[in-house]
C-alpha cells in the first residue's frame, strides 16, 4: 500500500527520442511508419509516369525520400503530440462514460428504493383499512433497527 502511494506522484518513464510514455511508443512507431508509407506512395504516384524501369522508380523514390528528410523530422515530432492527444481524449471519454453510468445507476437505485417504499406504504394502508396491526419495518430499516443509508 505504501509503495503505491510513493509511486503515485512519479511521472511515467518516457523514451527520449519520441518524448512519449513507454506504453505509447509502439503506437508512435506504427504511426510514423504509416506516415512514411503515405509519403512514399505520393512519391511513387508522382514519379511513376516519368520512369521506364523499376530501377529508375527506386532511384526516384530514394531521391524523393532524401528530399523529404525535413518532413520526416517534422512528422516524428508530431507523432508524440498526436498520440498524447489521443490518450488524453480516451481519458476524458472514459471519465464522461463513468459519470454517465454512475448517474444512471443512481437513478435506477432511487427508482427501486421508491418502488420498495410504495409497496410498503400500500401494505400499511391496506392493513390500516382492514383494521389489522401493521408491524413490518420500512424498507430502509434493517432487522437490527439501524438504517441502511450511509
Amino acid at each position: 500500500m505504501m509503495e503505491q502511494d510513493k509511486d503515485a506522484g512519479k511521472p511515467e518513464p518516457q523514451l527520449s527520442i519520441l518524448s512519449v510514455s513507454k506504453r505509447w511508443w509502439h503506437v508512435c512507431v506504427i504511426l510514423l511508419c504509416v506516415q512514411t508509407l503515405v509519403w512514399m506512395a505520393f512519391v511513387w504516384w508522382g514519379s511513376r509516369d516519368e520512369t521506364d524501369s523499376y530501377r529508375e522508380l527506386i532511384e526516384a523514390m530514394v531521391y524523393g525520400s532524401s528530399r523529404a528528410i525535413p518532413l520526416f523530422i517534422v512528422l516524428s515530432m508530431t507523432v508524440p503530440l498526436v498520440v498524447e492527444f489521443i490518450g488524453g481524449l480516451i481519458v476524458v471519454l472514459a471519465q464522461y462514460l463513468i459519470r454517465k453510468f454512475e448517474k444512471r445507476g443512481i437513478e435506477i437505485g432511487e427508482g427501486r428504493e421508491r418502488a420498495a417504499w410504495m409497496i410498503w406504504y400500500k401494505k400499511m394502508k391496506d392493513a390500516e383499512a382492514k383494521g389489522e396491526p401493521f408491524d413490518e419495518p420500512p424498507p430502509s430499516i434493517e432487522e437490527n433497527g439501524s438504517s441502511q443509508e450511509n
